[in-house]
């Protein structure tokens, strides 16, 4: 009977140490995906200002060019002066990280739910 409780005693420490390197594993998994994603988003940033500025000075050299093209009525290039803008694109909203903390909240449910039920079986054969 004694040697049962030490068995049963080591194989709940081995349960706790699993479940704390799990738990660590995760935590460092979703902070390096989070760094990450910071890092693309920065660089999806400095892409779309880039964008934005060589559409603007394409705007701008096709306005200059319907200003000359405005004093010649045979031109096909004749039209208003009015310029056409772009609609900015929406800003990202939410939560960012919402599949990361669901996976953590499911897996910190699950290790508790294992724990008890180990402790539950264990309560029933001593």
């Amino acid at each position: 009977m004694i040697e049962a409780k030490r068995s049963n005693k080591g194989s709940s420490i081995v349960f706790i140490i699993v479940g704390l390197i799990l738990v660590v594993s995760l935590v460092a998994t979703l902070y390096f995906v989070n760094q990450r994603g910071e890092i693309v988003r920065k660089e999806q940033d400095i892409a779309a200002y880039n964008k934005s500025q060589a559409d603007k000075n394409a705007a701008d050299e096709a306005s200059k060019t319907e200003m000359v093209n405005v004093g010649d009525p045979n031109s096909e290039n004749n039209s208003s002066l009015m310029g056409t803008t772009k609609a900015s694109e929406l800003p990202v909203t939410g939560s960012k990280n919402i599949f990361g903390e669901l996976l953590g909240l499911g897996l910190v449910a699950a290790t508790t739910a294992g724990y008890f039920s180990s402790r539950r079986n264990l309560s029933r054969y001593l």
